[in-house]
């Protein structure tokens, strides 16, 4: 991952935020959501004020949205396990990763909910046709 020049040596005062921060700009890059922020470093230091300090408690922590309507917008933002973000993703569009298979020890009360209510036996790539299929009718 690239640094850009102006962000001086904030990378490597807050490694992990600037990780999850270029995450979070490739999508909003991609048009997947949208954020008020700036792309630069006061844009970057307001999203570290916004997030607070990096989750040691975590197993794999993930910028998660609050209202998935909206994109990357102040208030609107929080670190979430990286399995409830999926499962909170599942939900929306109709499918459920493999990957949240792969770790049961580490499901939320959330979690083990949403995958008890849905059929997780697919393969990856049926659950992706189902995922489109719903897409598209809705």
């Amino acid at each position: 991952m690239a640094k850009a020049p102006w962000f001086g040596e904030l990378p490597k005062l807050y490694p992990d935020h600037y990780k999850h921060w270029h995450w979070m700009w490739d999508r909003i890059t991609r048009g997947v959501c949208d954020t008020d922020l700036t792309r630069d470093k006061s844009g970057f230091l307001l999203f570290v004020e916004e997030i607070g300090e990096y989750p040691s408690d975590m197993k794999r922590p993930t910028v998660g949205r609050k209202d998935h309507s909206i994109g990357y917008l102040l208030g609107n933002f929080a670190w979430q396990e990286n399995v409830d973000n999926i499962a909170e993703m599942s939900k929306r569009v109709g499918s459920v990763y493999v990957m949240i298979e792969r770790r049961p020890k580490h499901r939320s009360e959330e979690t083990k909910k949403i995958l008890s209510e849905a059929n997780i036996g697919k393969p990856w790539s049926e659950a992706r046709r189902v995922a489109q299929r719903k897409r598209t009718l809705n």
